[in-house]
């Protein structure tokens, strides 16, 4: 686990409408270098907030709150992601996968 790494991912709609869990600011910085200017208050603190994080000048989790943010004006955030149904099943069961 890097410096950047999120303690949960923020899950996403990306630019084709395919779920997508971002997990560090690298992987934020990297989806928001490649967005529009759409939103561009939440996406210059997401910018600002995950470079910061990536170079260690600020926690990954605040970086993560930024991203979460810029996600949610853009109408892309998903607030849960449904388990796969294997995993479910298996949850359920009480085995550990």
């Amino acid at each position: 686990m890097t410096q950047d790494t999120f303690r949960e991912p923020v899950h996403i709609l990306d630019s084709l409408s395919f779920k997508r869990a971002v997990a560090s600011a690298g992987e934020a910085l990297a989806f928001l270098e490649n967005r529009s200017a759409a939103w561009s208050k939440h996406r210059g603190d997401a910018l600002r907030d995950c470079r910061a994080a990536i170079c260690g000048d600020l926690g990954a989790e605040t970086a993560r709150a930024s991203f979460a943010s810029y996600a949610e004006a853009a109408c892309i955030c998903l607030a849960e992601v449904p388990l796969a149904a294997g995993e479910a099943i298996a949850r359920k069961a009480g085995s550990g996968f």
